[in-house]
């Protein structure tokens, strides 16, 4: 086996199963650094004791193994005993240290329940430049600092600030690759100068709701090349006034998806009147659960007929509404520790087309478990957390960071 060529033993640890990756390690020198190279591409951990492992053996050895990660998840299941190690220092002192020795990482995903550890991140010796950041994190002097040093960031996901005060400021010029964006509504308009085309906005407070006109105004302003905005948790109070100004906003001729608009049952004709403007509309992503009882399929159809009446240009119209079916989303519930409604999906094209949804396991082999990604522009964005279920937001988010 030592006189294999080096191309061959790449072959070997390529196609080799994800389970018996460690065992090929143990083969021989000559299959060790493929098969360690393929084992620590994508590190998915779920369990804290073992991701303090995992850090550790990234640590050894000067690191070596640090520079094989790409990908790092880090999801505490909160049904493993371990999610007490979470509390120690001692653990998220081990992931920075690991964090360091993973100079070609590009896509990163922190859970942090507590939201109290963002202070990782901010490393002098980081030496990776991120294409994706996922931090579930507080938004901090720490968590700033660390994204202004990534000059190559596209995709970021973040939580809000739990503490009280003004948040904190990025410098200016930073982020100036970042596209994707999806976090609160204070955090994106830290983010005005950078040249976004896909914002998901998640209102979870009614305090930050009251900023989405405001914030929405500004991004009318300056965004031109925004493509796709969504709305998690749109409240009626203000959907007029935000979709009035979204009508006449620079990206409005031009945007592609918008979501997630709460449809009223009468008294719809605001809503058509703000969506004639946008003469470029592809998909709508409408939000049909307060309807009792939920529409059948014709009405569905005549919905989405009424719709493309004030805007031809729709190609999709998403309709979510409620179900007694059980959802994967119970599947999250319990591995997540969050609570999640029940929905069924609908998707009504407005023309004969085949749904596609481009789906990745990312480098999981063979069926095994591992995070639900969409594959977009080269990138991969997480939807969900389950092995082999389907996840109906999946077509949302297939939909919504589509490259049109």
């Amino acid at each position: 086996m030592a006189g294999l060529p080096a191309e061959v033993c790449s072959q070997i640890a390529r196609y080799t199963a994800q389970a018996d990756l460690v065992s090929l390690c143990r083969v021989c020198r000559a299959l060790q650094r493929p098969a360690e190279s393929e084992l620590y591409e994508n590190l998915v951990l779920r369990d804290a004791l073992v991701a303090y492992q995992a850090y550790l053996a990234l640590v050894a050895n000067n690191g070596i193994r640090g520079t094989y990660v790409r990908r790092f998840w880090f999801l505490q299941d909160v049904r493993r005993r371990s999610i007490g190690f979470l509390r120690s220092s001692k653990f998220w002192e081990a992931l920075q240290a690991a964090l360091i020795t993973t100079v070609n990482l590009e896509y990163l995903y922190i859970l942090d329940p507590s939201a109290r550890n963002a202070w990782i991140l901010d490393s002098p010796d980081f030496k990776f430049q991120l294409l994706e950041a996922n931090l579930h994190m507080a938004w901090d002097t720490h968590m700033v600092a660390f994204l202004q040093g990534q000059r190559k960031l596209r995709f970021l996901h973040v939580k809000d600030s739990l503490d009280e005060g003004p948040l904190c400021a990025l410098g200016p010029d930073s982020l100036q690759s970042l596209a994707q964006f999806s976090g609160p509504v204070l955090v994106l308009a830290e983010l005005l100068a950078c040249p976004l085309t896909h914002v998901q906005i998640a209102l979870e407070e009614e305090t930050t709701a009251a900023l989405l006109p405001t914030v929405v105004s500004d991004l009318g302003r300056v965004m031109k090349n925004l493509r796709s905005l969504n709305v998690l948790y749109w409240p009626e109070v203000i959907l007029i006034e935000t979709l009035e100004l979204i009508s006449v906003s620079v990206f409005g001729p031009s945007l592609r998806y918008l979501g997630t608009i709460s449809y009223p049952m009468m008294d719809r004709h605001d809503i058509h009147r703000c969506l004639v403007p946008m003469r470029n509309l592809e998909i709508i992503d409408l939000d049909l659960t307060a309807w009792m009882p939920p529409p059948i399929d014709i009405f569905q159809r005549m919905l989405a007929t009424e719709l493309r009446t004030f805007c031809p240009s729709l190609n999709y119209i998403l309709f979510w509404m409620k179900s007694g079916w059980r959802s994967p989303l119970a599947v999250l519930e319990s591995i997540c520790g969050a609570t999640f409604e029940v929905l069924s999906l609908v998707v009504v094209p407005t023309r004969l087309q085949r749904i596609t949804v481009p789906r990745s396991s990312c480098g999981w082999k063979n069926g095994a478990s591992g995070p639900i990604l969409v594959k977009c522009g080269g990138g991969y964005k997480p939807v969900g957390v389950m092995g082999g279920a389907v996840f109906w937001r999946l077509i949302v988010w297939a939909f919504f960071l589509a490259d049109m």
